[in-house]
């Protein structure tokens, strides 16, 4: 046996065995490689940088690994907060390597890289750390105390600088910029009064990310007319965002009273049940307490339509937060009373086109819908000729549209489900 002794460190050697016998023949073994390895991987990191701020919970990360032997394979693990994420990546020596996380929580986060060679000489890189941003959760919006105002709240996130707050005044609209730096929970939207809708997001921001939140909160003023000669007169009305209370304020329950200017137009409020027909609830001294025969009619309802009884012309201010979940909606066979839960104008279909936003389960179950104008005290109506081709009558060529705010009749053939999407 031969012993190599003072070799230099990290290098390849190559090797090989001559043998001479006494009568001077010789021959030589293969030839053979050493290589001394001490030396670990190099790691650079790359992206993110350090303090790193994103506003999507999809994270490329890159780092370059390089190794102190131009051939060499390189082994690397990816660990995200103090755990493996992802590991026996090949890193190619000296070439920026890729992986990307999909599906981060918002939260501060902190990675590094591990590699090592074929050696299994091993390092670690340093680690960096950067927060994935999401808009505020728990939106609510709500009429402030003085009738006018709205009033928005969201929960807190811990890793925000401050939130800024995104307007716009028609659904349609682009959000725009009206306000930021602000390091409270909650907003007052003072100029709510001047627009008929309104429309809100939220945004945290950090560093220079921002996120908006997730949902939306809005404000739409709508019209009650009296132009009758009686005493009283009728508007057919719906829901169009989701409240904070759905429960009628009865006195001892705090519940939810409708915003109207001027006070106390409203006298009743009907509602229709296709299996035990009409129910009122009646506002008195300025609670709703319901008609004898009514008990159950104690709060309000998404997707349905409701008959108000008024005593003079006034203004509904509805606040809440924008409807963005499908609902599905029983029909009875006959008339039924509904409401358009959401914010945006939906268009009926000419044929050709899908049967949004009347999408029935069994198909065709809808033969007409009617909706009622308080102007000229009559129905108006569009009648379903099958195909989706839906065609108002020559009365109303301008039924032509679901809308917010409107109640409607539908004429139901059958046992079905209304398939509500807010498309929103």
């Amino acid at each position: 046996s031969i012993n190599f002794t003072n070799l230099n460190q990290d290098m390849v050697y190559y090797y090989n065995a001559t043998h001479t016998d006494k009568a001077g023949n010789s021959n030589s073994t293969e030839t053979r490689k050493i290589t001394l390895d001490s030396t670990p991987p190099f790691i650079i990191l790359n992206y993110p940088v350090n303090n790193y701020n994103a506003s999507v919970n999809l994270i490329n990360f890159n780092w370059t690994a390089t190794d102190n032997f131009a051939v060499s394979n390189i082994t690397c693990n990816l660990t995200l907060d103090g755990t493996v994420n992802k590991s026996n990546i090949s890193s190619s020596n000296g070439a920026p390597t890729n992986y990307t996380i999909i599906g981060l929580v918002d939260n501060a986060h902190r990675w590094n890289i591990t590699c090592w060679d074929l050696a299994n000489n091993t390092n670690t890189s340093e680690t960096r750390n950067f927060t994935v941003v999401e808009g505020p959760e728990n939106l609510t919006a709500e009429l402030a105390s003085d009738n006018v105002s709205v009033l928005i709240n969201w929960s807190s996130k811990e890793y925000a600088d401050s939130y800024s707050i995104y307007a716009k005044g028609d659904y349609t609209d682009e959000f725009a910029l009206i306000d930021s730096g602000i390091t409270d929970l909650n907003w007052t939207d003072n100029n709510a009064g001047s627009y008929t809708t309104r429309f809100y997001k939220i945004a945290t921001v950090r560093g220079n990310a921002n996120a908006t939140s997730a949902l939306t909160g809005g404000k739409q003023d709508t019209s009650l007319v009296y132009e009758d000669e009686a005493a009283t007169d009728w508007n057919l009305l719906s829901i169009p965002f989701k409240l904070n209370k759905w429960e009628l304020n009865n006195g001892t329950n705090n519940g939810y009273d409708f915003p109207v200017q001027p006070a106390n137009c409203i006298i009743s409020l009907w509602r229709y049940n296709i299996s035990t027909g009409w129910e009122r609830t009646d506002y008195e001294n300025g609670y709703w307490i319901p008609a004898a025969g009514s008990e159950n009619f104690t709060s309000l309802e998404p997707g349905r339509g409701y008959w108000f009884e008024v005593n003079k012309s006034c203004t509904i201010t509805y606040v809440g937060i924008v409807p963005t979940n499908n609902m599905d909606i029983g029909l009875g066979h006959g008339w039924n009373v509904v409401g358009w839960y959401s914010t945006n104008s939906s268009t009926l279909p000419v044929g050709g086109s899908s049967a949004y936003p009347i999408v029935v389960n069994p198909v065709d179950s809808v033969d007409a819908i009617d909706r009622y104008n308080p102007t000229s005290d009559e129905f108006e109506v569009t009648i379903y000729w099958g195909s989706n081709v839906w065609w108002p009558s020559l009365d109303n060529q301008d039924f032509t549209t679901i809308d917010p705010t409107v109640g409607y009749y539908f004429d139901v053939n059958q046992i079905a489900t209304w398939q509500h999407d807010p498309n929103t």
